[in-house]
């Protein structure tokens, strides 16, 4: 799953705003989910990528970050901190040891900074960023070098 890999790669930044806790009991990374708490939190939504039109091993995939925070500065700044470490990833193999490994061939933001979504039902800070990436994805149809 795309967006579970890229959890795991958040996770691996060793940042104690960004853990990814399968069980969800510490987490403040979700895949494909946001939970009323904890207030500081991430969720990594999986989304459709574009149509692969040619043979290539690899595959267009995208993921939408939605990041929430106490206040506008807390949700931006941590929004912003995760557009850096995934605008421009290439070559570069996330979600290492897990079922969810792949490799990004690149990826880049669909806007050049992150994007407000307003206040949450209890008035938290959200703001979004979506994602494509290309990802080495050899099948029998597309086998690749």
């Amino acid at each position: 799953m795309i967006a579970a890999a890229f959890a795991h790669y958040l996770d691996s930044l060793a940042d104690a705003r960004l853990v990814w806790d399968v069980d969800g009991a510490t987490s403040t990374i979700f895949v494909d989910w946001m939970p009323d708490a904890p207030t500081q939190a991430v969720a990594i939504m999986s989304q459709p990528g574009g149509s692969n039109l040619d043979k290539l091993a690899g595959r267009d995939a995208a993921i939408q970050c939605i990041v929430r925070g106490s206040t506008n500065r807390e949700a931006y700044d941590l929004a912003e901190f995760i557009s850096e470490q995934l605008d421009c990833l290439a070559h570069y193999t996330v979600g290492v040891g897990t079922d969810d490994e792949l490799t990004v061939i690149g990826s880049t933001l669909q806007q050049s900074a992150p994007v407000p979504m307003g206040r949450d039902t209890q008035g938290r800070s959200e703001y979004s960023l979506n994602i494509a990436a290309r990802i080495h994805n050899p099948t029998s149809h597309r086998p690749g070098a």
